[in-house]
């Protein structure tokens, strides 16, 4: 049972979360061809820019970590958050920009709470 719903706003999700994904070798044309009718372009553009975010802090599944990105025709809004493993410290940061920027705009926004945070606060992300 549902106890409390947390607000998207202040609770972003894990980068990718909900985001359902099929791969393929990007040598195989046909098997490319066949997914590309199902390939929702805005929820690609959202996980470019999240997975961006996530490298750069050199996140896992395991890392305190959250980013949620919309898109509204050519605008993209990024919301990242970071957070220390025991809940002590945190820095988030939003961010805008265009569709066609989003790994930028996600490489922007870790790149500023990374330094924002410090190097001292990744020490316990091991």
């Amino acid at each position: 049972a549902i106890t409390s719903e947390l607000p998207l706003d202040d609770f972003p999700p894990a980068p990718g979360q909900g985001a359902i994904t099929v791969e393929a070798h990007v040598e195989n044309a046909h098997v490319l061809d066949l997914l590309a009718p199902l390939n929702h372009r805005e929820t690609e553009t959202a996980l470019i820019a999240e997975r961006a975010f996530l490298k750069v802090l050199d996140g896992s599944c395991r890392t305190p970590i959250g980013a949620h990105a919309t898109i509204d025709g050519d605008n993209l809004s990024l919301h990242g958050i970071i957070l220390k493993p025991d809940g002590s410290e945190a820095h988030e940061h939003r961010l805008d920009g265009t569709a066609g920027d989003a790994e930028a705009v996600g490489q922007e926004i870790g790149h500023f709470l990374r330094n924002r945070a410090g190097d001292q606060f990744f020490e316990d992300w091991a």
